[in-house]
């Protein structure tokens, strides 16, 4: 570490918390220099004003615990169980009666897998408020990792009686559902997600695919166009179209001259339609995998996909034809 500078390991530390950006190994060690091997002196720290830098040392300023918080979240990916340890013991000092610090420690447990005495606290956090998004949360987590999936289900449902705006928790919801091949239960998920949010193409997308799993064809064709409508080229979106289309032509050829009771919604497109469709989906996939289309960025730059590649994606494209 002694290539680094406490200004280095600050600013570091300091963008790796705003980025969001996952590298717990590196924060852990950046975050051992600062808090055990640093010995600052009065020349060493750099005269900066309050709130910068210069109070990552101070235990008066909110950075400090910010700063002590990132890296103790770090130790418990890497699972550094005595550094952690250590961080927590400084934090309980500082804040003797903190919710935050609590659910600090519950993770800590969870961690090294005492899911009981984890549990526990998140329960006293929830009676002392049952709005405590995070230690409900925890709670869910605790389940999947025991594999007690409906239990999960059970509790995410509980939460989302309260916190209806969660579309990351309507998400987990339907991937529990579709652990258990409960489809129609994942599509009402989807249908709330896509409700928080409708030009997310990849829920359109994952909404079609669970309609097409349900067999409702004419419902998935209209939600993978809409997802191709609002990701220009989105591969995936151009492939389920392709296989779309051959499962609703022989219901449109085969329903010529009778009434077919349906709604507009899976009412199935014209034979017209399904061709045009088909033809475009097939020139946008050629196109992406040669090079030319929009989807086709690959790295810093649009290229070929590699010719053994391209040569299977047109053999599937005269398999679906025939």
């Amino acid at each position: 570490m002694a290539r680094h500078t406490y200004q280095q390991v600050v600013d570091r530390l300091s963008e790796l918390q705003r980025t969001g950006e996952r590298r717990p190994a590196e924060v852990v060690e950046l975050g051992r220099w600062l808090f055990q091997e640093y010995k600052p002196s009065a020349l060493s720290l750099p005269f900066l004003p309050c709130g910068t830098s210069a109070a990552a040392l101070d235990p008066s300023e909110p950075a400090h615990w910010l700063l002590t918080e990132q890296v103790f979240l770090a130790t418990l990916d890497v699972k550094d169980w005595d550094f952690a340890n250590q961080l927590l013991s400084t934090l309980r000092r500082k804040f003797t009666q903190s919710n935050r610090v609590d659910r600090l420690a519950a993770m800590l447990l969870e961690a090294q897998g005492q899911y009981r005495d984890a549990g526990l606290v998140y329960n006293r956090l929830i009676e002392a408020e049952p709005t405590d998004m995070f230690a409900s949360k925890r709670k869910i987590a605790i389940a999947k990792a025991q594999g007690q999936t409906s239990d999960a289900i059970v509790q995410l449902n509980k939460y989302l009686d309260i916190h209806a705006n969660d579309l990351e928790a309507w998400l987990e919801l339907a991937d529990l559902y579709l652990r258990d091949s409960l489809h129609a239960q994942a599509s009402f998920c989807l249908e709330e997600a896509i409700m928080l949010q409708p030009h997310n193409h990849i829920l359109n997308q994952k909404y079609g695919e669970i309609q097409y799993t349900l067999g409702h064809y004419a419902v998935a064709f209209k939600y993978f166009c809409r997802a191709v409508e609002l990701c220009t080229d989105y591969l995936r979106g151009l492939y389920a179209l392709k296989l779309c289309v051959g499962r609703l032509r022989p219901d449109v050829v085969g329903n010529t001259g009778r009434v077919q009771k349906a709604t507009e919604t899976t009412a199935p497109p014209s034979a017209d339609v399904l061709d045009q469709i088909d033809l475009l989906a097939t020139e946008r996939i050629l196109a992406v995998t040669n090079g030319t289309g929009k989807g086709a960025k690959v790295g810093a730059g649009d290229r070929q996909l590699p010719t053994y590649l391209r040569s299977t994606v047109e053999e599937w494209l005269k398999e679906v034809a025939a």
